[in-house]
């Protein structure tokens, strides 16, 4: 037997909206529906095979067996859709009520407030005004434009594309492991680069660090669509910038979004971020500390011919 997981399109849809395309039933109509406004970016997965005879052997053929197995395969495909479409995105606003929930947000507001001597709505109204500079915007239909453009523009610019150990990357995140990309970076083409490969690969483009010179219009609400999100130079001397920072980063982490960073960029804060007090934060935050695995990095080379 030989375990097959069909999702129509790549959507994960929204925590308080409907259920997508990839993760729910379809009867014969709704699949009509979405082969039609889907269907080239329909994808298949073939997973290794099951001998039925050797499970027979080993585990029985009885009842309850077979509901074991039945559970087992449920959670099978379950991870094969969260490893190819990724979770499902909260609403921008439902995230910074969140992220403004949290300890240590309100201590760094609540001291914000007394360093400056104003209001704490004042100072809620700043930490939010972070939020909203350094949150990403994810959207499937930015992805899934950007993928067209991409894609005709690879075709002029390189012969083809060849990618290597793409398996074990996905193997990493069917087990669900949260991932950090560590790409070079010689030019702005490096990051496009890499998340066309893994979307075309059946895994979810990252989240990218982005240097916060990049937040100019138009370019940056684009970015923000395509997963970017956006820091500062430096964090030395903003208690509550490296704070809201240090608590989206851990968000990320615990709902289980992959995340590329550039440690070549010459500008790029996240090197600070990583190596101070700040990184043991993330790996205490509530939610990131329940998960199952720490992150993997993955160092990515690019090399262009």
């Amino acid at each position: 037997m030989v375990p097959v997981s069909v999702m129509f399109g790549r959507a994960p849809g929204r925590e308080k909206g409907e259920v997508n395309p990839p993760l729910r039933m379809l009867n014969g109509v709704q699949k009509f529906f979405a082969i039609s406004w889907l269907g080239r970016d329909s994808f298949v997965r073939f997973s290794p095979s099951v001998s039925l005879r050797r499970m027979a052997d080993e585990h029985g053929t009885d009842k309850i067996i077979a509901q074991k197995l039945a559970r087992v395969a449920r959670m099978h495909f379950a991870r094969q859709r969260l490893a190819a479409v990724g979770p499902r995105l909260p609403a921008r606003q439902d995230l910074f009520n969140k992220l403004l929930a949290s300890k240590a947000i309100a201590r760094a507001v609540e001291d914000e407030a007394r360093s400056k001597k104003i209001s704490h709505e004042k100072a809620q109204q700043n930490a939010i005004a972070l939020m909203e500079e350094i949150a990403a915007n994810f959207s499937y239909e930015m992805i899934r434009l950007t993928d067209r453009i991409l894609g005709f523009t690879w075709n002029r610019l390189y012969q083809g594309i060849n990618v290597h150990n793409a398996e074990r990357v996905r193997q990493l995140a069917h087990d669900g492991h949260e991932i950090v990309y560590v790409p070079c970076h010689r030019s702005h083409m490096d990051y496009l680069l890499l998340s066309y490969v893994l979307y075309h690969q059946g895994l979810v483009p990252p989240h990218i660090a982005a240097g916060i010179n990049l937040n100019f219009w138009p370019a940056g609400p684009i970015f923000r669509r395509l997963g970017a999100f956006f820091i500062r130079r430096t964090f030395k001397g903003n208690k509550l910038y490296s704070t809201v920072f240090r608590e989206y980063l851990g968000e990320l982490f615990s709902r289980g979004y992959s995340v590329e960073y550039f440690v070549e960029g010459g500008a790029f804060a996240y090197r600070t971020f990583v190596r101070s007090e700040n990184r043991h934060a993330v790996d205490d935050h509530p939610g990131y500390a329940a998960r199952r695995y720490p992150p993997d990095y993955v160092s990515a080379y690019l090399h262009r011919l």
